[in-house]
């Protein structure tokens, strides 16, 4: 009888591991990679839905591919490149500078109002304890 409950748990450890070491291989797939040809290739929506996964490193060996391709047919790419990142990180800057300020904002609303709040305790309380004295004497 003792013997069926020690098996128990090495039955359990022996299934747990079975199905980690089953999993295993799937863990370890990576997905493939996507070049930029590939990407040059799909439709706009394909190509969306893809982009929208990548890492940033991935990203930039795309861009860094993307520019090799097109090099060739306009050797200014590069600085049209440089240009277009500088320009759109300026937007995004400039949005994110928008988007902090309404933050500001709102923390600002907030302190005024929790300090309100803190006021009108106090003179509540303030109010109640002169009206205890009174009763008190």
């Amino acid at each position: 009888m003792k013997t069926k409950n020690n098996l128990k748990p090495l039955l359990f450890v022996f299934f747990f591991a079975m199905v980690l070491l089953t999993q295993l291989p799937l863990l370890s797939q990576e997905k493939p990679k996507l070049s930029a040809q590939a990407l040059l290739d799909m439709k706009m929506d394909a190509a969306f839905a893809s982009i929208e996964g990548l890492s940033k490193e991935e990203s930039k060996e795309i861009v860094s591919q993307m520019r090799a391709i097109y090099r060739d047919s306009n050797p200014s790419i590069d600085k049209f490149y440089f240009l277009i990142s500088h320009l759109e990180e300026i937007q995004a800057i400039e949005k994110e500078q928008s988007r902090l300020e309404s933050l500001n904002l709102v923390y600002a609303l907030g302190f005024f109002l929790f300090m309100g709040l803190l006021v009108y305790i106090w003179w509540n309380q303030r109010k109640i304890q002169i009206q205890l004295n009174r009763i008190s004497k």
